[in-house]
């Protein structure tokens, strides 16, 4: 039942991030300005907005390291859903 429940809201997270069409959009600087202000607010290196769909972690910004693409399976973010 437990994780009947898990997959039903993974499966809308996916939809829901794909209704968003922001995956694979071009840089943009308020998301650039958000993760320098994420890194300054936590006093740390590095700090990026990642998106992460079903077979890959997307990085729309980050302060401190180039923005790329990640296999989720290996992604930290992976943890965090």
């Amino acid at each position: 039942m437990v994780s009947e429940v898990l997959k039903n809201r993974e499966e809308r997270r996916r939809r829901e991030l794909s209704d968003y069409h922001i995956l694979d959009t071009k840089e943009e600087e308020e998301f650039n300005n958000l993760a320098t202000l994420a890194a300054q607010i936590c006093d740390v290196p590095i700090a990026q907005i990642n998106f992460v769909d079903g077979r890959r972690t997307w990085s729309k910004a980050a302060h401190g390291a180039p923005p790329g693409n990640s296999v989720t399976e290996y992604s930290f973010c992976k943890h965090t859903i």
